[in-house]
């Protein structure tokens, strides 16, 4: 039995409509990304730190002495994991405070705590002390001329970092790419940690 015209007509649109619609179901997404690309919008994500842009490569100097409180050594310091930072020249009241909030930031981190490293830069000659109290953060405090230099590397807006009592963060790679000021607090900086371990494959 042969189909009949309008057999054969329906037949044919059937399948023109169902190829159109494969076509605009593996297209729209493209579609989509290109109409919000042509009027630039971009999706919202509050952030409480400042981003560093563009991110700044960190070198350590050769002769920075191995991290004193950890088992680190300077030449693969930032590897592998990412870093909140703190700088400080003299660790007053506000430097004790923030060494204590980034110790409650990290153990706050449950399943990713192996991701994250604490790391603590200063030229004070009192600054063991201080840090003491935490022994598996790393401690950058020697040859003090070093470490001045390796601390001008995180001045932003020609701020001087050992005296801004600012937290900073390093991704995996060894890259500056946020810093928070001394009034931020710990539980934002958390917010931000958390959402960058969520979504970031390093480290």
């Amino acid at each position: 039995m042969t189909m009949s015209t309008e057999s054969m007509k329906a037949s044919v649109w059937k399948g023109r409509l169902t190829l159109l619609l494969l076509l605009l179901f593996f297209m729209a997404p493209v579609l989509i990304v290109l109409f919000l690309h042509t009027k630039d919008w971009h999706p919202q994500g509050k952030s409480y730190g400042e981003l560093v842009s563009p991110v700044r490569p960190l070198r350590i100097p050769e002769s920075i002495e191995k991290p004193i409180l950890a088992k680190s050594h300077a030449a693969t310091l930032w590897n592998e994991k990412w870093n909140i930072v703190y700088i400080s020249s003299d660790c007053e009241a506000t430097c004790k405070s923030r060494l204590h909030d980034m110790r409650q930031i990290h153990m706050s981190l449950a399943g990713d705590i192996e991701r994250l490293q604490r790391v603590l830069i200063s030229n004070s000659d009192q600054i063991k002390d201080a840090a003491m109290p935490y022994p598996d953060m790393v401690l950058i405090n020697a040859p003090q001329n070093d470490v001045v230099e390796l601390a001008k590397q995180f001045n932003l807006d020609g701020e001087d970092a050992l005296k801004q009592d600012r937290i900073y963060l390093v991704d995996p790679l060894g890259n500056l790419m946020m810093s928070y000021k001394a009034n931020t607090p710990a539980v934002e900086i958390r917010k931000d940690i958390l959402k960058l371990l969520k979504f970031s494959w390093a480290g």
